[in-house]
Parts: structure tokens; sequence; C-alpha cells
């Protein structure tokens, strides 16, 4: 008598930020990429940590700590986008923008870096 295999279950599909990887593992990648890659992994898990600093950042009300917290907040967005979570992103970023609707500084640089409503 033959055995029988396990029947076939598909494998979870793969993150954006998963599959990117392995579609880049075939190739060689470029200084620019590694380093992308490496702030993203970086970067990946730490997400909470990044919106509490940014909430900070923009409280202290200094031009440098406003443009921290929008590199912060740059990161963080491309960062969504590699994870396929831009509606999340959004939302926090709109919240972020209503609380501190009265620093023309701050809503500025967002516009600035393409974070504007």
């Amino acid at each position: 008598m033959q055995a029988q295999s396990p029947p076939y279950i598909p494998a979870k599909r793969m993150s954006e930020y998963q599959d990117y990887e392995f579609q880049t593992a075939d190739r060689r990648l470029k200084e620019k990429e590694m380093q992308e890659l490496r702030s993203y992994s970086t970067l990946a898990g730490g997400e909470p940590e990044l919106w509490t600093q940014v909430e900070e950042l923009v409280a202290a009300k200094l031009p440098k700590s406003y443009d921290l917290a929008v590199q912060h907040l740059v990161d963080l967005r491309d960062l969504a986008v590699r994870k396929g979570e831009e509606a999340d992103f959004s939302g926090r970023l709109a919240a972020l923008r209503e609380a501190h609707s009265r620093k023309p500084s701050f809503i500025g640089r967002l516009h600035d870096h393409g974070l504007g409503s």
C-alpha cells in the first residue's frame, strides 16, 4: 500500500516587503538600494516608538525638531507603503495634522515633503 502525501496547503501570501526582498535576492543590489533595504529593516517593528518621537518633537515647537519629526514621518510613510499600510499611516498623519494645525511652520514642512492633506 502506498503512503498518501499530506494535502497541499498554499503558503500565506508574502507581504510586499518580503516579495521585494525575494525578487532582489536574484540580482546584485546597488549601494543605494542596500541602504534603503537596511533602513526599512531597522525601522520595521519600531513604528510605535517612532510615532511617539514625532509627537514629542512636534510638541517641542523648535524648527530643528520639526525637521526631524518630518524626516521620521517620511520614513514612516515609506515603510507603510512597503508594508501596504498606507491607510493606517494616512489616518495617523491626518490626526497629527489636525492636532497641530495651529503650527504653520510644522504644517508647511509637511507640505514641502509631500505629507500635506
